[in-house]
């Protein structure tokens, strides 16, 4: 739901260290970089779709980029009496 902290991971593998990650959450907020590879937690505030993509950066400027496409749509609820 939109508010609660959503946390995104990765399964990166930067032998002998030195990648740049940098996550993009795709809802419009700044990408955020890091040097580590550790979960994330974002906070999406409204219903949408977006692709949330983590590029790495390995030393030399070799890179590669994963996605994956996050949903929040509200939920219709009935009730019968």
């Amino acid at each position: 739901m939109p508010g609660d902290p959503s946390t995104i991971t990765s399964n990166s593998d930067c032998p002998g260290g030195g990648c740049t990650y940098t996550w993009d959450f795709g809802d419009g907020t700044p990408p955020v970089i890091t040097s580590a590879d550790t979960p994330q937690v974002h906070t999406y505030t409204t219903f949408g779709e977006w692709w949330a993509s983590l590029t790495v950066t390995y030393p030399g400027g070799c890179t590669h980029k994963d996605s994956i496409y996050v949903v929040f749509q509200p939920t219709l609820v009935s009730a019968f009496f």
